[in-house]
């Protein structure tokens, strides 16, 4: 990660984050139906709008994490005993949580000025000390989270 963020802040003159992609991909989409409002709107006139390296990122972290399923051997998904005790083994019901999960967290990230990956993995590499902190934060906040969700039965 160090040296992807090294080569990104030479070659591209921006260091690692995400969340930007679905800004770039909804001013894009949005301006083919209001070129006006895109024009006028201070947010996206901010962000490069389009195909942009971030949305090569997004869709590397998809296509990469297919990928590793497949290599894995393994021939099916598999679902946590947390998950099928309070959910089912209902493949829709995981994809549509997992979607919307995503939505909630990419809307957080934006309200935030940028997502994990940009605070943590880019904002640590400078020593920024709001990074720093929002790091601490995700850790301070997410084990909690994680032992009540994934408590034993």
């Amino acid at each position: 990660m160090g040296l992807l963020n090294a080569l990104l802040l030479i070659f591209y003159g921006k260091l690692l984050g995400a969340s930007t992609a679905y800004v770039s991909v909804t001013g894009g989409l949005m301006g083919k139906f209001s070129p006006g409002f895109i024009a006028n709107n201070q947010y996206f006139s901010q962000t490069p709008l389009g195909i942009t390296f971030e949305v090569a990122v997004v869709a590397g972290v998809v296509f990469g994490a297919h990928l590793a399923f497949r290599r894995s051997g393994s021939k099916k998904e598999e679902f946590s005993d947390a998950w099928l005790s309070r959910f089912g083994p209902n493949r829709v019901k995981r994809y549509l949580f997992a979607f919307f999960g995503g939505m909630l967290l990419i809307f957080g990230a934006r309200l935030a000025g940028g997502c994990t990956s940009g605070h943590i993995l880019s904002g640590w590499a400078q020593l920024s000390v709001s990074s720093l902190l929002f790091g601490i934060g995700v850790f301070a906040a997410g084990l909690p989270a994680a032992r009540i969700i994934f408590r034993r039965a």
